[in-house]
């Protein structure tokens, strides 16, 4: 009697043992299998943080890159910009130190070309700078003598500006001071003087 307890519980014992044994060896393969998905899932996700990251750093430095050039082109054009009315001012300084007998050739070859190519009975007037009120009689004479069938008169008027004069008849007003010159040259030659300024780049 002793002797079929001590079996039978030895039996209950061994077959415990075996199950438990299988349990373990089940729970240990169903942690492997977590373990392992967790790895391919931590592994996936990583890969997709590291192209977002990727792809977030290139937007970035796209637009870095855009933000940069677009300062950049904005500073080359105040450069630009900065050098073209430089070139205007030595225009303008080169006008106003000119010599007597050059600025009297040339407001006389203003007037000469101009006055040729109107009607032979109307009144010209030549309107002069203030500073040049001096100059008026040598003007006329000259005038006079290339245009004997015109009319070309000294106007009693007079203009503040820097140089040049006014050709003003019936018809028409020419403007030929410095700065009505400077401004037709600045509005017709803009893109002339930038190649010729910046012809040398690529």
């Amino acid at each position: 009697m002793t002797d079929n307890i001590s079996r039978i519980t030895d039996k209950i014992i061994s077959d415990a043992n075996d199950k438990a044994a299988e349990i373990i060896s089940e729970a240990h393969l169903q942690a492997n299998e977590i373990l392992n998905k967790a790895k391919a899932d931590a592994q996936e996700r990583n890969e997709e943080i590291n192209c977002q990251a990727q792809a977030d750093s290139q937007s970035l430095r796209t637009r870095i890159e855009s933000d940069f050039n677009m300062k950049k082109r904005s500073r080359v054009l105040l450069a630009k910009q900065e050098l073209i009315c430089e070139a205007y001012d030595k225009a303008m300084d080169y006008l106003l130190n000119i010599n007597d007998t050059a600025y009297l050739r040339m407001m006389s070859d203003f007037v000469i070309k101009n006055v040729s190519l109107m009607s032979k009975g109307d009144l010209i007037e030549l309107i002069l700078c203030s500073k040049d009120s001096d100059k008026g009689d040598k003007l006329l004479s000259v005038c006079k003598k290339a245009l004997p069938e015109h009319n070309v008169v000294i106007s009693p008027d007079t203009v503040n500006k820097k140089g040049g004069l006014i050709i003003r008849s019936k018809a028409v007003t020419l403007n030929y001071t410095f700065e009505a010159i400077i401004e037709i040259a600045k509005s017709n030659c803009d893109i002339e003087v930038s190649k010729i300024l910046f012809s040398g780049e690529v």
